[in-house]
């Protein structure tokens, strides 16, 4: 009876998740798209790992306006919540759903939300200039990214930003092997579909980046590597042109950032 009690007095917000929650999971069960899965071993080491990364490859596209609010979808424990804040950002907001992340962040004085993206997306009253996703794409179903990206549209000021990545499937290298070695991983992205999707969910002015990982200038190893690689690029340019296909980036992630800029199609 006391039981019943307690679940008739739940609060409208937690009615309603639970609702969503009940007709709403994910198919990914391992590494869910709802919470960061792509960290070093070395947590603490990762801070200072991913703040060079994400200054080589996010700073350009950032806002301006250090006032801008800013939405992290799946934060993890805090890795581009501090960058952003580190470069002066006064309004971000960072969501997780998973706990032991989120306690880790708190313990660095970092404040991440134990949310779920979908929900978080769907109720919330909150609207952003910049939505950005730290977790890759890939680990969603087509589906399930035409519901996040429409409800990641609904949150945005118009024209406002939405900045995500994924695995590239455009490079043969290591297209067969980001599908093949995670288990959680349900569809490949190149340039060319990142920009279809987006564009049916709402977003216009599309543009896709290379991500690069090289990012240690310190080690001689990174220069090897990197020229080696952009000799692959160059390759794959030339053969796509001579099959009749269009296609410049061939790196092993890229960026994808839209504007909100129409009603999503559906």
């Amino acid at each position: 009876m006391k039981q019943q009690e307690q679940n008739n007095q739940a609060s409208p917000s937690q009615k309603q998740t639970s609702k969503t929650n009940e007709f709403f999971q994910l198919t990914a069960k391992i590494h869910p798209f709802t919470t960061f899965c792509e960290g070093i071993p070395d947590i603490e080491a990762g801070y200072n790992y991913y703040k060079r990364l994400y200054k080589r490859n996010y700073k350009q596209l950032l806002p301006s306006d250090k006032n801008a609010k800013i939405l992290i979808v799946s934060a993890g424990v805090g890795y581009f919540v501090t960058f952003l804040e580190q470069m002066g950002y006064r309004k971000v907001t960072g969501i997780d759903s998973e706990r032991e992340k989120i306690d880790y962040a708190k313990t660095k004085g970092i404040d991440i939300l134990h949310e779920n993206a979908f929900d978080y997306l769907e109720e919330a009253d909150c609207i952003f200039d910049l939505i950005l996703f730290e977790q890759e794409i890939n680990h969603l179903t087509k589906d399930e990214l035409v519901i996040i990206l429409t409800r990641t549209r609904k949150r945005l000021q118009e024209n406002g930003s939405i900045i995500l990545n994924s695995t590239n499937y455009a490079n043969p290298i290591t297209a067969i092997d980001h599908m093949a070695h995670n288990f959680n991983h349900f569809a490949g992205y190149t340039e060319n579909s990142i920009e279809q999707v987006l564009n049916y969910c709402g977003f216009g002015d599309v543009k896709c980046y290379p991500i690069d990982n090289y990012v240690f200038y310190m080690n001689p190893l990174n220069w090897i590597a990197k020229a080696i690689t952009s000799i692959f690029s160059l390759s794959f340019i030339i053969i796509y042109k001579m099959y009749g296909k269009s296609g410049n980036l061939f790196t092993k992630r890229i960026i994808g950032m839209g504007r909100a800029t129409h009603d999503p199609a559906e």
